[in-house]
Formats: structure tokens, C-alpha cells, sequence
């Protein structure tokens, strides 16, 4: 089975993330964002809006690139992904929209390489019998009669592909 270009699904990435405040005191210049003003005694007197400020200036200054260098240790693209195929149509009901919700895998795929590896094709098809049940609530509206959704293309589904871990 070939597919052209027009008939990939969008394709997003997404990550999860954790953030990590950075102690009082700490000396990083990013730090200037969690510090807070003190009086004489020490006592907390609510955030440095000089602070605030004076980060806000520097994070919009633009960073000077390093030299490139030849990296000892080439990075690796090994991630641990899960990935997840909706119908994002708001016509079908919720329960269904869901198409394929993939098991967490370790891999060095991109994320087109890993949309081959699902039998997409299948999956719509089964899909798309279900569709043909589903009333398109606004051209009901319209006409006063039944109309029920068209069969999805490929190109209508949304895959996200989420990166729990990459190594």
C-alpha cells in the first residue's frame, strides 16, 4: 500500500513534563524568576518586580550559538512513545472517537515511520461503518431531515504521538 502525502493523518508530538523550581538563593540566572525580596530582617516581602523585569529583558536577548564541535557521543533518538489515533469530529460520540490507543514502546522510529507500523486502514474501515450511524447534528439541523456523516479519510484523523522518556 502506497500513501501520498494528502493522505497522512496530523501528526503531533507531545512530551511529558515536570517541572523543578530552583531553590532560594540558587545563583542561575533563571533562579532571578523564583527569588523573593527581602527586607532588612530577611522576612519575605513578595517577588521583585526588578527581578521579574530584568529576566524578562534577558530571556529576549538573543543567545550567542556555540561553536560546533564534534560531538564524542553521537545522541540517540530512542524514546519510549505511546501512540494515540482520534476522530476528532465533534458528530462522533466520545466513547467512539478514540480509533487506536497503542501500547507504550521503546523505539528509534520517527513519528511517520511509526504510523506504517499501524494498520490505519483497517482501523477506518471498521470506523467508518460506525459513522455511517452517526447523525451530522448541524446539516440535520439544516435540512429537517437525516443526515447522517460521511466515511473519514485517513487525512481527517489526528495521531499524537506521546513521549513519555527519551534516552
Amino acid at each position: 500500500m502506497s500513501a501520498t502525502t494528502g493522505d497522512m493523518p496530523q501528526i503531533t508530538s507531545s512530551t511529558y513534563g515536570q517541572f523543578t523550581s530552583l531553590p532560594l538563593g540558587a545563583s542561575a540566572t533563571s533562579s532571578l524568576l523564583f527569588e523573593p525580596a527581602l527586607d532588612e530582617g530577611n522576612e519575605v516581602q513578595g517577588w521583585a518586580p526588578e527581578r521579574l523585569y530584568a529576566a524578562a529583558r534577558q530571556f529576549n536577548q538573543p543567545q550567542p550559538t556555540p561553536a560546533t564541535t564534534a560531538d564524542p557521543m553521537p545522541t540517540t533518538t530512542r524514546r519510549l512513545v505511546q501512540v494515540f489515533i482520534a476522530d476528532t469530529d465533534a458528530n462522533v460520540p466520545l466513547e467512539s472517537a478514540m480509533l487506536y490507543r497503542g501500547e507504550p514502546i521503546f523505539t528509534d522510529a520517527t513519528d511517520q515511520e511509526l504510523y506504517f507500523d499501524i494498520p490505519v486502514a483497517s482501523l477506518l474501515a471498521g470506523h467508518n461503518e460506525k459513522r455511517k450511524g452517526w447523525l451530522d447534528k448541524d446539516a440535520t439541523r439544516k435540512a429537517g431531515k437525516d443526515i447522517f456523516l460521511d466515511p473519514a479519510k485517513i487525512r481527517d484523523l489526528r495521531m499524537v504521538v506521546v513521549t513519555i522518556a527519551s534516552f
